[in-house]
């Protein structure tokens, strides 16, 4: 005699059914309690005597399984993951933060991780020009809006910073930040009750310091301080306040900063030497992937990068969107942008010339003060560049020297 248990398996009439109870009659046979599978009899429910049918076990070994593709299924399945991503975290770890689009670092993700080991998220981020400061905010924004505490966001920042914040913030991040100025905040102004709180109006938003400064009534109530999180990106205590003074602004870059300046009369002399000086640290043992030549613009370093191809040296050029592939061998050729929060032993910043650095098409000669954020901007740039040298950095160019370097 078979012995039958609760949820097995069985073929009876040529259906496939579920046992839910067995029982043992007067005439000491099996009655079973099923109920349907098979979509003839599903979910139907009957009672088999052992004695008088044709029974066969299903082995589950041999069971087949197929995906469930009714709509039924993925709903339940899209409603229980829409449950299960609502779920807040409550610990220290980064969940989401370090999924952005991004090489992210691993010391990007400590000002998070000290953040949010705080009972409440204030923190400084201080690192040198071109360490990722802009991503270290927007991981810790990211993680801050996913457990509800980043429902309000206040950006702080110069002018000339704001639109690419604004930009970081969305291609990375996704976090949707609204410009405002002095017209959107009287804009909003205009279609709200006089007591009414402007800052509110939006709930992620970016401001220049300048509008701040321009408007003493946004500097001496309480509509900007009542945001929940607030970040000062790029700024000065000398900005934030006339009657602050901290000596130097961090982001300046004086003649001790600057090494030797190697000039040559053209182009062609430059990379020359540009070659020799690579060839001399390659037979030091230097390693062609620890060797990195920066240019301002794409156009400059597309040059250099065909000048490594001539002299057949191997080279790998850093592009957007595109990693640094560590794997690869050849001495790095990059742009000012991205090389930021990248490390080499030795940097060639290359074309070190008036018509590049400062760049003329990225100097805004709107007004005064964002011809002087513009420099400043770029000034920035060429301490990237060079702060990207671990071991030693060179300077080099041809024609007119630029104006942001001395001697």
């Amino acid at each position: 005699m078979n012995d039958y248990a609760q949820g097995m398996r069985l073929i009876i009439r040529d259906e496939e059914w579920m046992v839910r109870k067995v029982e043992t009659n007067r005439l000491d046979q099996k009655a079973l309690y099923c109920v349907g599978i098979t979509p003839l009899v599903k979910d139907h429910e009957t009672i088999f005597l052992s004695d008088l049918e044709e029974i066969e076990q299903v082995d589950p070994t041999k069971i087949r399984l197929v995906p469930d593709e009714s709509p039924f299924f993925r709903k339940s399945r899209l409603y229980i993951e829409g449950q299960w991503r609502k779920k807040i975290p409550t610990d220290n770890a980064i969940h989401i933060g370090d999924k952005a689009a991004m090489d992210m670092l691993n010391y990007q993700l400590l000002p998070a991780q000290t953040a949010l080991s705080k009972l409440r998220q204030r923190i400084l981020i201080a690192d040198s020009v071109g360490l990722g400061k802009t991503l270290e905010a927007g991981i810790l924004m990211s993680e801050l809006i996913l457990r509800g505490k980043g429902k309000r966001i206040l950006v702080v920042t110069v002018k000339s910073m704001m639109t690419q914040f604004q930009k970081e913030m969305w291609n990375r991040f996704t976090i949707p930040l609204v410009r405002l100025d002095s017209k959107k905040i009287q804009k909003v102004r205009s279609q709200l009750p006089s007591n009414y709180n402007p800052f509110f109006y939006y709930d992620k938003t970016i401001i220049s310091v300048d509008t701040l400064k321009q408007d003493v009534a946004y500097r001496t109530t309480e509509e900007i301080r009542r945001y929940a999180f607030g970040i000062l990106k790029g700024i000065s205590f000398d900005d934030l306040d006339d009657g602050y003074d901290n000596g130097k602004d961090c982001q300046s870059l004086t003649h001790d900063d600057i090494p030797e300046i190697n000039r040559y009369k053209s182009q062609a002399e430059e990379i020359s030497h540009i070659i020799d000086e690579i060839r001399n640290l390659t037979q030091a043992g230097i390693e062609n992937s620890n060797i990195c030549i920066v240019a301002r613009t794409n156009s400059l370093v597309k040059e250099y990068a065909t000048a490594l191809k001539n002299a057949e040296i191997e080279f790998y050029e850093i592009k957007r969107g595109k990693s640094d592939n560590r794997s690869h061998k050849g001495v790095r050729v990059a742009t000012m942008h991205r090389v930021k929060g990248l490390e080499f032993g030795f940097v060639f910043v290359a074309a070190a010339n008036n018509n590049a650095i400062p760049l003329e098409s990225a100097i805004d000669h709107t007004d005064a003060v964002s011809e002087s954020e513009s420099l400043t901007a770029e000034k920035c740039l060429l301490y990237v560049a060079l702060t990207r040298a671990k071991e030693r950095a060179y300077i080099t160019g041809y024609g007119k020297q630029s104006s942001l370097l001395v001697g």
